[in-house]
């Protein structure tokens, strides 16, 4: 029978800290578990925040561009095409039966590829706000989810932040 977490708490209170030393391996990862999937449930319901938080990362990402992530999905296009025609006549297989296989083989990789990269950065990026504002971690992991998945970019968000911190010099 499993017990709330405060009526666990209180009768570990009762029997002493020693005797919850020695049974806590055994009980304390069940906690920590649900805590887990407490924090994914919370960050869920707030959808809204992590919405905003990716279209506007989005939008800073393409703030100086005209094109934005047009110019990403057109590029992107246009590679499938080339690697589809020069694969098919490799492999002497019909472009029209191939060029669905690699183009939604490319844009998966490319949403897992980039979601993986930019997670690792994901609470180091937005240490700012999980140091001022109590919102569960879970939302910074479907922010990035949620910008990978809207923008379909190959170029992971370091890279385009790198390129966007340099200056243009203009000739004299």
């Amino acid at each position: 029978m499993l017990m709330p977490a405060a009526e666990l708490d209180q009768e570990r209170m009762s029997r002493g800290i020693d005797e919850h030393r020695q049974e806590s391996s055994g009980e304390f990862p069940g906690l920590l578990a649900r805590a887990k999937q407490l924090d994914v449930w919370r960050g869920f319901r707030a959808a809204p925040l992590w919405l905003l938080l990716g279209w506007t990362d989005i939008r800073l990402r393409y703030r100086r561009s005209v094109l934005g992530p047009f110019w990403i999905t057109l590029s992107m296009a246009v590679l499938i095409i080339v690697l589809g025609f020069v694969y098919s006549q490799i492999f002497h297989t019909d472009i029209h039966t191939y060029l669905p296989f690699l183009a939604l083989g490319f844009i998966v990789w490319g949403f897992i590829s980039s979601s993986t990269n930019e997670a690792c950065g994901a609470f180091g990026d937005s240490g700012s706000i999980i140091k001022q504002v109590g919102i569960p971690f879970s939302v910074f992991v479907f922010r990035v989810v949620w910008r990978n998945s809207s923008s379909c970019s190959t170029p992971s968000s370091s890279s385009s932040r790198s390129g966007s911190s340099s200056r243009s010099r203009r000739p004299p």
